[in-house]
This record gives structure tokens, C-alpha cells and sequence, in this order.
């Protein structure tokens, strides 16, 4: 069965693609290139699919080449750029401090934005978003008005968590407070159909 044939199939059963042009679909729609792509940089990356794809239908709605979201600033380190929609400010001080190990990605082309599109190399974007994702989320984790949404765990109480959670965390991490209520819902929503989809694909 070809790749095209595969994702058919998994449509059929799932229903993802319908599911997401209900959400997304004014601005994207998921194809048989994002799969290849989440499951090409999954794997180099060493990060769940289900996790990046759902990422990636939340901040660009699978564009490749998303206009930027400025925050209302000039300053281009303001910025979320890419299909991740990575914060270049927010992703160099974390280079820099250690915190986020970029060794391998041309963080130039990962972060090249003009104010009205994005114009770096869409892959190396995703790469980035992919080990900032698998960085984050075992901290305190808040959401509108500094609710805690997650407490903070200690080394061995992450490592004993199920892998499941840990992605759970992540994906609420990797967006702003007050979107982070809304991305819990579309995780809850979105994951396990993600979960069997990919699954089925890969069969």
C-alpha cells in the first residue's frame, strides 16, 4: 500500500481530516507531505509525532510558510516565526543560556521572517519546535491570571511519569498563558485521534 493509500485509510478510520477542517480548515488542512514531515522529524528528533503534529496544527495550522504573529512589536525578536511559530527572543536566550541545545539547526534559517512571511527553511523551524518541546513542560506550568495549571515535578517524579503525560505537559508548555486552557481542550480532542491515526499509517 502506497503512502497515499495509507493515509486514505487512516482518514477513513479516524476522521482527522474532517475533524481538523472543522477547526483549522480556513487556514490549512492537514495532507499526506505533513505526515511525511512530522514523521521524518519525529524521528530525527527523537519526539513524539502526535506531539509535534498537534503542535503544529495549533500555532500555524500546518503552513509551512506562516506570515509571522508580531506580538504588536517592531522588534523582530518579538516575534513568532515559522511553522511552529517559534518566539526568536524567547528561543536565542534559551540557546545561549543552555537551556535549549540547537547544535545542528541553522537557527538563521530556522528564524528568517519578514513581517509578512516567514522566509527561513521550514524544516529546520520544525526541528527547533520539536526540541523545545521535548525541553519543556516538567516545570510549574500557569494559565490566565497565574492559575497553576501543573505543578512543578521533581526529576523522579517526571521520569516516572508515563510518556503520555509528559506530552500532555509539553503541548500546554509550549504556548502563552492564556492559551493554554484552549490547547489542554484541543490535546484532549485532537491526541488520541493523532495517536491512531499515525498508527494506522504506519502499518
Amino acid at each position: 500500500m502506497n503512502k497515499y493509500d495509507r493515509f486514505a485509510m487512516a482518514d477513513e478510520r479516524t476522521g482527522l481530516v474532517a475533524a481538523l477542517d472543522k477547526t483549522i480548515g480556513k487556514w490549512g488542512r492537514f495532507s499526506v507531505d505533513h505526515v511525511e514531515v512530522v514523521l521524518a522529524i519525529s524521528l530525527a528528533e527523537d519526539v513524539d509525532p502526535v506531539l509535534l503534529a498537534h503542535t503544529w496544527q495549533n500555532e500555524s495550522a500546518f503552513k509551512f510558510y506562516p506570515e509571522p504573529n508580531t506580538n504588536h512589536s517592531d522588534s523582530i525578536d518579538h516575534w513568532d516565526v515559522g511553522p511552529m511559530q517559534a518566539n526568536r527572543g524567547v528561543i536565542q536566550a534559551n540557546v545561549a543560556n543552555q537551556f535549549l541545545n540547537a547544535k545542528g539547526i541553522d537557527l538563521m534559517a530556522a528564524l528568517a521572517s519578514t513581517n509578512a512571511m516567514f522566509i527561513g527553511d521550514p524544516l529546520e523551524n520544525l526541528r527547533l519546535g520539536a526540541r523545545l518541546l521535548k525541553r519543556i513542560g516538567r516545570g510549574t506550568i500557569t494559565g490566565p491570571a497565574e492559575t497553576i495549571l501543573y505543578t512543578k515535578l521533581t526529576t523522579n517524579e517526571w521520569d516516572a511519569a508515563h510518556e503520555s503525560y509528559r506530552n500532555e505537559r509539553r503541548c500546554v508548555a509550549y504556548t502563552g498563558p492564556l492559551a493554554r486552557p484552549a490547547r489542554y481542550q484541543s490535546w484532549v480532542k485532537y491526541a488520541p485521534m493523532f495517536t491512531t491515526f499515525f498508527k494506522l499509517y504506519a502499518e
